[in-house]
């Protein structure tokens, strides 16, 4: 900005910032459509008026704009801007603007490849295009600009890949700060050969894209099994490896069961369903089960009437698979951004999808009778802030041995969801205080939702005698242990009285016992919580020691009560000082 005002060479506060960045692409003479508000008569069409103050709509050239931003009577000059349905109505049922306020995220230095028709260099979207690729070797009209079959020009001839992209990063779209790859892969008649999604594919891996988004699929009729597509095995092939999170449109072939397209039938694909903005099924959504009897779709997202970007710097009104799609590639972006801000590295893409497919809103399942994921919503509606409060707690396990995990629920009347995710071919099995839901032994993915729960600590299994790293969510703290220790704490108090409190599973703890410097106490129950407090405990370093079903548990900690005395050497008592620095400088 600072660029623009000296290039102006005056104050621009008259002028909106949006209006600003426009016109410094325009030349003098360029006309803009703006705002104009004053509360002075001007020779424009006047839109409102309030208390005094005029609303103006006028078409005028940058010199002008400039000219009158030096008018005192000029409130302010703003760019008249396109309103799209998208940002109003179905980005606030996934929750994506409250998790972008809340978690101060937009997608900034993720990379989502879109594996479509290309993508026009519209206002939203061409500042963060940062390569561009087509392979397309089918069709009359192949790649731009001279109808090769290979090309660095992935400008979009047939609109499909422009709105796609704007859903997932446009300016108005989910991860507005993404950096986006236009990968071309399909033709003007929406098409494209095996060959060229897999060039795309591996393009994509090559130049380090954190998220395929891949709005397209062969209808199940033309596929008997659905690793019968090499696209579909290459998806699992590079998702086993950790390289990218693949987000695929499930197809709009609905209306009946096993319908999900090719590549959203492979098992590592996260396939995405459609809703309409009150939450129901789209009719044409397509379903599941896949042919070797797995559960799909993964998820489901906003699919109908969604307004986006579209050729000529122009938007459009779209339904299908392929829009639910983008939503959730957006939200991914903002996830794998939140995860590099919290712990300084990317995240490996199983991790996500798992939390992806646990952060969901329940509600058209129950609506439609169903309690657990199903063939139908999958999982559910995708939540993202959900998915980033799952995140930023870190409701999260990742383990390669069977093991015994508790969960801690810390509400009454608590909904648990409850997520173990693989990549092997292997079955592993999730119980949860003592209930499981094993669709198949082909799916790689396991999940319980359980209802109504009270506070407690809740015992969790995992069989996996495979050993195969996997992927634990839940929608509450995960603990390795069936006690949480409150207090005291390995550090230094300042008082001689201590609390010591313990949280505990009722129905997993036998035997409960606190010693103290080898003194032995009774613990009081206050429901849940164990707790004691001992005064006058004297300074020094001391040890509690936990007994729970005769496992003991140990925690040092030290009393110092002696008062810290400092000295003041600076500013000196009754002093006056000629200075209004004055430096305050102390010992203790």
């Amino acid at each position: 900005m600072i660029v623009i005002l000296i290039s102006f060479g005056f104050s621009t506060e008259k002028i909106s910032k949006d209006l600003i960045y426009e016109l410094n692409k325009k030349f003098s003479n360029e006309k803009v459509n703006v705002i104009i508000t004053s509360n002075k008569s001007l020779p424009f069409e006047i839109l409102t008026e309030v208390n005094g103050k005029k609303y103006y709509k006028a078409k005028i050239s940058k010199n002008t704009i400039l000219s009158l931003a030096k008018d005192n009577s000029i409130n302010k000059i703003f760019l008249d801007k396109k309103y799209q349905i998208f940002r109003i109505e179905s980005i606030p049922l996934m929750f994506i603007d409250v998790a972008r306020n809340q978690f101060l995220v937009n997608g900034s230095n993720i990379n989502i490849s879109v594996i479509d028709t290309g993508i026009y260099p519209h206002y939203e979207l061409k500042d963060r295009i940062i390569i561009q690729k087509c392979f397309v070797s089918s069709g009359l009209y192949k790649c731009p600009p001279n109808n090769t079959t290979e090309s660095d020009n992935a400008t979009d001839d047939e609109g499909h890949g422009t709105h796609v992209a704007g859903i997932a990063a446009g300016l108005f779209g989910v991860a507005n700060n993404a950096s986006i790859f236009s990968i071309k892969a399909l033709n003007i008649n929406g098409s494209g050969t095996t060959s060229d999604i897999i060039k795309a594919i591996n393009f994509s891996i090559e130049n380090k894209a954190n998220i395929i988004s891949m709005s397209f699929g062969v209808p199940n009729y033309e596929f008997n099994d659905c690793y019968e597509d090499s696209v579909a095995v290459l998806i699992d092939d590079f998702t086993k490896e950790g390289k990218a999170l693949f987000i695929v449109a499930a197809g709009n072939n609905g209306t009946t069961n096993s319908t999900i397209a090719s590549p959203a039938c492979s098992k590592l694909a996260l396939a995405v369903g459609a809703l309409d903005k009150s939450k129901n099924l789209a009719s044409f959504s397509s379903r599941g089960p896949t042919t070797d009897n797995r559960i799909k779709p993964d998820l489901v997202a906003i699919g109908i009437n969604v307004n986006s970007t579209y050729l000529n710097d122009g938007y459009k009104v779209l339904s299908g698979t392929s829009m639910a799609t983008p939503f959730v590639s957006g939200i991914a972006s903002l996830l794998y951004g939140f995860y590099f801000k919290k712990f300084s590295e990317l995240p490996n893409p199983n991790l996500i999808k798992a939390i992806l497919v646990t952060s969901i809103d329940l509600t058209p399942l129950l609506t439609n009778g169903f309690t657990q994921r199903n063939n139908y919503f999958g999982s559910g509606l995708i939540n993202a802030n959900e998915s980033l409060r799952i995140l930023d707690n870190s409701y999260f396990k990742t383990h390669n041995a069977s093991k015994n995990f508790y969960l801690f629920v810390n509400e009454n009347n608590a909904t648990i969801k409850l997520t173990l995710y693989w990549t092997s071919n292997n079955d592993l099995n999730l119980t949860f205080d003592n209930i499981t839901f094993n669709y198949s032994s082909n799916d790689n993915l396991e999940q319980i939702f359980a209802y109504n729960y009270s506070k407690d600590i809740y015992e969790i299994k995992v069989q996996n005698p495979f050993n195969d790293t996997f992927y634990l969510i839940s929608n509450f703290k995960i603990l390795d242990n069936y006690f949480i220790i409150e207090s005291p704490s390995n550090k230094t108090y300042n008082l001689s009285q201590v609390s010591f409190n313990i949280t505990i599973s009722s129905k997993l703890v036998e035997n409960l016992q606190l010693f103290v410097d080898g003194k032995g106490f009774t613990l009081n129950n206050d429901s849940k919580i164990h707790y004691y407090n001992i005064s006058n405990i004297s300074d020094g370093t001391h040890n509690a020691t936990f007994v729970i079903n005769n496992e003991s548990h140990t925690i040092i900690f030290s009393i110092d009560t002696e008062p810290v005395i400092i000295n003041l050497t600076s500013p000196l008592n009754n002093t006056t000082y000629n200075s209004s620095e004055i430096f305050v400088n102390f010992t203790s």
